[in-house]
């Protein structure tokens, strides 16, 4: 395209882009609160650069409804990058708390959620406010953390230091698990708490063992330990760190695999499941004939954790697809294998026939689920001009997330040139 087409271009639509937003501004500022969310809905679907907008929306973060406060703070991320003063209105924001009704979604789930998209840029505030005495806003910060993954490192050092028991025990250990191998130093602070009478603190930090992976070895003892004599939910999550940190195809933990793949509790086949899931291709393929026959039983329930495990262990990719298909047929695993289709990445190509029918759901919640899992598989050029007509006309859920989907394919393919 000419440079002469494209301001052309930019003469006729982008005056009416403004004046759309400015309007939509106006009103945001005088709304009542059903209109708010309505508005801040519209906004973050629409997808403009707007400073003036996310500052609209922080004020809006005062408010003692809490919808408003969630549909408001849903939104700031979507219009470009947020200044150091928004980002501290969201933090400011989460001591409000509250639950919004009827998704029994806490305001601080989905206020982390909004920093997590924003990124590192909140990282700094973020160690900043792990020293708050307010609880609420604690938990909301190290769900942002945990949600943020290997950026948070710098975050390591604080999180260790309350590793102490406590309210805020479990919050650390679960933005560690999130930060995972760049959490490696919280090694020696977490076997101690596999130590721990609280079943629920072993089970998170055994969680955080298995995200940090191979470096975190040295806890492979208590591990096994617990994976043999803890309750359900400790032995279920024991197995899986004993995956995570690479030694369950060793001949000393192996059997112990083999054995709670058929064990009576389903969670613990599950995790099990997981475990050697996390051991990869190269030491997990001495397990592929074991979750082949996991797959074809009619004792193991969970066929979507099975498909996944075997692809990540480079088990037949045709039985991993067939299993995932005949799952998905179950509405009490439709959710989950729309999402494992995603997983599989560049290998679920031959999913696509059955993702792109819910390009076209009428459930706006099922139908940006599907374009996050197309997304990871890769686009087409047919792909590429579906999701750009759900930017146009889809709801809100929908239409942001295909235009993530869009930008982050762009950014990739800028990135392949550029390294070619």
């Amino acid at each position: 395209m000419s440079r002469a087409i494209c301001v052309l271009i930019i003469c006729l639509f982008a005056p009416n882009a403004f004046s759309q937003e400015q309007e939509l501004l106006k009103q945001l500022k005088i709304a009542p609160d059903k209109d708010v969310i309505r508005i801040a809905q519209k906004l973050s679907s629409l997808g403009w650069n707007s400073p003036e907008g996310q500052e609209i929306l922080a004020e809006k973060l005062e408010s003692k409804n809490v919808k408003v406060r969630g549909a408001c703070v849903d939104a700031i991320p979507y219009l470009g990058e947020p200044s150091s003063e928004v980002i501290d209105a969201i933090f400011d924001s989460m001591q409000k708390g509250g639950t919004i009704y009827p998704d029994a979604i806490r305001y601080v789930e989905v206020a982390a959620e909004a920093l997590g998209r924003i990124g590192p840029k909140a990282l700094p505030m973020a160690i900043d406010r792990l020293s708050t005495e307010d609880l609420t806003t604690y938990f909301g910060t190290t769900d942002y953390l945990h949600r943020l993954g290997p950026a948070g490192k710098k975050a390591v050092p604080a999180l260790i230091s309350r590793l102490k028991p406590g309210k805020r025990l479990w919050a650390s250990v679960y933005a560690l698990a999130g930060i995972g191998k760049e959490a490696k130093a919280a090694t020696p602070k977490l076997v101690e708490l596999l130590d721990s009478k609280e079943f629920n603190t072993v089970c998170i930090a055994c969680r955080a063992l298995a995200a940090i992976g191979p470096d975190a070895k040295s806890a492979k003892a208590k591990l096994l330990e617990k994976a043999k004599k803890g309750n359900v939910s400790e032995r279920g999550r024991a197995l899986q760190a004993l995956g995570g940190i690479g030694v369950a195809a060793e001949e000393d933990v192996k059997p112990l695999f083999e054995e709670n793949l058929n064990a009576f509790h389903q969670t613990i086949k599950e995790r099990t499941m997981q475990g050697i899931g996390l051991l990869g291709e190269e030491a997990g393929k001495v397990y592929v004939e074991l979750v082949q026959a996991a797959i074809e039983s009619p004792k193991f329930h969970n066929k979507p954790f099975a498909a996944l495990a075997l692809h990540q262990i480079g088990g037949p990719e045709e039985l991993v697809i067939k299993t995932l298909n005949k799952a998905l047929k179950d509405p009490t695993f439709e959710l989950d294998v729309i999402q494992k289709y995603g997983d599989l990445g560049k290998d679920g190509k031959q999913a696509l026939s059955k993702l792109i029918p819910y390009l076209d759901s009428q459930d706006d919640y099922l139908r940006a689920l599907a374009i996050e899992s197309v997304g990871k598989i890769g686009l087409d050029v047919e792909l590429k001009v579906k999701l750009e007509s759900i930017v146009k006309s889809g709801e809100y859920l929908s239409a942001r997330t295909a235009r993530r989907v869009l930008q982050e394919a762009e950014k990739e393919q800028s990135n392949k040139f550029e390294f070619e």
